[in-house]
């Protein structure tokens, strides 16, 4: 709701409102919202010289997993090198899907990540600051489901890029054995208490 009247709350000089504040919010949503790949359920374009531009083709050769439970440690290993804070896995409950969306019926598994956003920030809300820090989320989020994705992929799996478009994130991370559900309709975790919708994402994958 910004956008129309920025330079008229600026010129209010509010505190959490000033020119920094709104040039920091805007920059943390940036990789959200410019980076298409982040969210693509195919495997992204190659940009530059990648695996993919020099000829090999990952979708040939599936990855035999003959153990579960180590491929969940590497999967978790992997979220977490790409900025996840918690991680978890769980078999798809295609109630918590939005009636809208069409998950087709060979993706089985979820992968569900969280990233804790700045308290300071969000303390603020709704001052610009909180909403820099639900940008970097978002931002964040991007970045993470791009890699991996691209991961399962390169495993060759498929894999589809959810954000908070696709499933209740709340059931389905409860249901990966993240936290519960607060009184407040939100995910409580041990780790970090009360996790903010926006912070969590998921991906399916089978």
């Amino acid at each position: 709701m910004y956008d129309e009247n920025v330079f008229n709350i600026i010129a209010n000089r509010k505190l959490g409102y000033s020119r920094v504040d709104f040039a920091l919010a805007y920059a943390s949503w940036i990789v959200h919202d410019t980076f298409e790949g982040g969210f693509s359920w195919k495997k992204i374009k190659p940009f530059g010289t990648s695996a993919a531009s020099i000829g090999i083709d990952w979708t040939k050769m599936k990855y035999e997993v003959d153990d579960a439970c180590k491929m969940s440690s590497y999967v978790k290993r992997a979220a977490r090198l790409f900025g996840a804070s918690l991680v978890g896995i769980c078999k798809l409950n295609r109630n918590w899907l939005y009636a809208d969306v069409d998950i087709p019926e060979k993706f089985e598994n979820v992968i569900v990540m969280t990233v804790e956003m700045d308290a300071d920030g969000i303390a603020t809300s709704p001052a610009a600051p909180a909403a820099a820090a639900t940008g970097v989320g978002y931002s964040k989020m991007a970045f993470m489901l791009a890699c991996m994705g691209e991961f399962i992929r390169n495993l060759g799996y498929e894999a589809i890029q959810c954000g908070n478009d696709t499933a209740l994130s709340i059931l389905l991370a409860i249901d990966a054995g993240l936290g519960e559900l607060g009184r407040n309709g939100l995910l409580i975790t041990p780790q970090y208490g009360q996790e903010l919708d926006s912070a969590r994402f998921s991906q399916t994958f089978h």
